[in-house]
């Protein structure tokens, strides 16, 4: 396919996408950003066409990871594995993972540290069950390591777990009352030890007076 560009059509039911035409008749069409540089009246190789073809269908992919990214931070992995999911091209896809680390639209590391941040503020767990929340999202280990190192010991997690949401069970005997807060510290990951024990310390909190 070769020809001169005769019409530069943006589609109605995609305005980011432009029909080409080449000498009266639709030959194919592509993102706007890659049309930018064609002009009514320029002559098109066959060589010219497939190279704007194979940087279309890289802009492609590169669009729809960004659409991805708008709504939420993610890792290398999910990235790859969703526009996978979507039958594009492998290569491609990774061309466009290498893109976006460039730019630092994805940075596994900082991911990490922000997943990190973010239990640690509003949804205490434990290290092993960030860990697993982290090694599940396709993060390396070495990676998930190095974000842990600014938590320290299990503890205090535990107790911001159980601060969070000990008032629930305020009019809850004794038994009961260390029971469910056990169990619920248990869901987040912590140790039986670390889970009785901050339970007990919720318990004597709220109904005992504690010296200052």
């Amino acid at each position: 396919m070769a020809g001169k560009v005769t019409g530069l059509i943006v589609q109605r039911r995609n305005p980011n996408r432009v029909n080409v035409y080449l000498d009266g008749e639709f030959a194919f069409g592509l993102q706007r950003i890659t049309a930018a540089w064609l002009s009514v009246g320029q002559e098109m190789s066959a060589e010219i066409i497939v190279q704007l073809k194979n940087k279309d269908e890289s802009e492609v992919v590169y669009q729809s990871a960004l659409r991805l990214l708008s709504y939420r931070q993610r890792t290398a992995a999910e990235i790859t594995r969703r526009l996978q999911q979507k039958g594009y091209d492998p290569e491609k896809v990774q061309q466009v993972v290498a893109r976006l680390h460039e730019t630092h639209l994805l940075d596994d590391r900082k991911f990490a540290v922000d997943w990190v941040d973010d239990r640690k503020a509003f949804h205490p767990r434990s290290k092993r069950l960030m860990a697993h929340e982290m090694l599940n999202k396709g993060l390396d280990r070495q990676v998930v390591e190095q974000a842990l190192l600014s938590v320290g010991d299990d503890t205090p997690l535990a107790e911001d777990a159980a601060r969070k949401v000990m008032d629930r069970w305020n009019g809850l005997a004794e038994k009961e009352f260390v029971t469910r807060c056990a169990a619920y510290l248990g869901r987040k990951g912590f140790s039986a030890g670390v889970c009785y024990s901050i339970a007990r310390k919720m318990w004597n909190e709220l109904h005992l007076e504690v010296e200052p």
